[in-house]
């Protein structure tokens, strides 16, 4: 009898393993949603005044209105955790898989966009980074992995199909006007799944 227990612990620590990346996963849905709007709206409207500014006046000073996104979008992003940070359940792995990918990728964003500040700054002209297409390139796979990790298709399929063609078109777009392709790819790749994510939750919540 003694055999038997111990020789099914181990399906039973699968199936607790599993139940808890499960509920991990049910939470993050209900709540990654407005974060992810959160910073979309921030990302896109920033995009469309540096583009306006720099469309009407060419000076590489408005490229210092980047600065903005983090400086903005960190103390709202913290607001918008409170409720999820609160919820008295046991945190795994899996929790910090999707903050952890979002870190990383703003974490390179604002490499790539302290490059592109300098580089005006500098009277540096010839592009050394293909600074936007690489933006997009990693805004779409992080959000293609973003809805894998959630099993959520449409996110994923939204990554997927903006991540390389986005990025080829931004080879293709001379001059301010590659920040309107940007601004469309932060929508979709960012605003759209906090969105379709909130939809989500909220069915599952009237469920």
């Amino acid at each position: 009898m003694e055999t038997k227990t111990n020789a099914l612990d181990p399906q039973r620590s699968l199936e607790l393993i599993a139940d808890m990346v499960a509920n991990s996963r049910r939470r993050l849905e209900r709540h990654i949603g407005t974060p992810l709007l959160v910073w979309g709206s921030i990302i896109t409207v920033t995009t469309l005044v540096v583009w306006g500014l720099l469309s009407a006046t060419g000076n590489p000073l408005w490229n210092l209105l980047w600065l903005a996104i983090p400086v903005i979008g960190w103390p709202l992003d913290t607001l918008t955790r409170r409720r999820y940070d609160a919820e008295p359940t046991a945190r795994t792995w899996f929790d910090g898989i999707l903050s952890g990918l979002w870190r990383l990728f703003g974490g390179v964003a604002i490499g790539l966009g302290c490059i592109a500040i300098a580089l005006p700054l500098l009277d540096i002209t010839t592009p050394i980074l293909p600074i936007v297409p690489l933006l997009i390139l990693l805004l779409g796979f992080t959000n293609a992995a973003t809805g894998l990790l959630l099993r959520n298709r449409p996110v994923l399929v939204i990554g997927i199909l903006t991540a390389i063609p986005g990025a080829a078109g931004a080879f293709a777009i001379a001059g301010y006007d590659v920040l309107l392709l940007f601004a469309g790819i932060a929508v979709l790749n960012v605003i759209v799944p906090g969105w379709l994510l909130n939809r989500r939750a909220r069915k599952g919540k009237q469920a």
